[in-house]
């Protein structure tokens, strides 16, 4: 404010109205600078949580691969297993598949 000493109160006014008018222009000058801060701030924070979502998702993948992999191999060793099985035993594993179809069979026609 002001430290003019008048004796006029029409001074005393247009001394109040010019700290006012400076008063809002730096209010709007500050509103202004808050507003472009807020902006930049909130760009940074989604350039971040893009950038941690991208590095769970280069994460997860690798963890797939990983489990895929994993699954694969057990596959592989349980067809290995079974094939020494029946070629082991082929005449067991022949009743055991006989048997199998039948029991499937039944199940099916009672279906219709």
């Amino acid at each position: 404010m002001a430290n003019k000493k008048t004796d006029s109160p029409h001074a005393n006014l247009s001394i109040i109205k010019e700290d006012l008018e400076v008063l809002k222009d730096d209010m709007v000058e500050d509103g202004t600078k808050l507003f472009q801060d807020i902006k930049e701030q909130s760009m940074l924070a989604t350039k971040d949580v893009q950038r941690k979502t991208r590095q769970q998702i280069a994460e997860l993948r690798s963890q797939i691969a990983e489990l895929e992999s994993a699954a694969e191999d057990s596959l592989h060793s349980g067809l290995g297993k079974l094939e020494r099985h029946v070629k082991s035993r082929p005449t067991e594993s022949v009743a055991l598949a006989f048997a199998a179809g039948i029991v499937a069979s039944l199940f099916l026609s009672r279906r219709h």
